[in-house]
């Protein structure tokens, strides 16, 4: 599938969205404000975080 410009400019900020909100989420896991957080959960977003990131650099490169 083919994309525009504009529609890869929206999809790498969506990316970018949730791998803030991952970052974030893994920052309050890690300073023990989210008690009952598993480890499981904390590599979780740690993978959805680089997941996320990756995704939009190669997006943004391909341009």
């Amino acid at each position: 599938m083919k994309l525009n410009d504009k529609q890869v400019d929206d999809l790498a900020k969506l990316l970018g969205g949730v791998a803030l909100a991952s970052v974030i989420g893994l920052a309050i896991a890690i300073s023990g404000h989210g008690e009952d957080i598993s480890r499981s959960d904390k590599l979780g977003l740690a993978i959805g975080f680089s997941f996320c990131t990756m995704a939009m650099l190669i997006l943004r490169k391909g341009r």
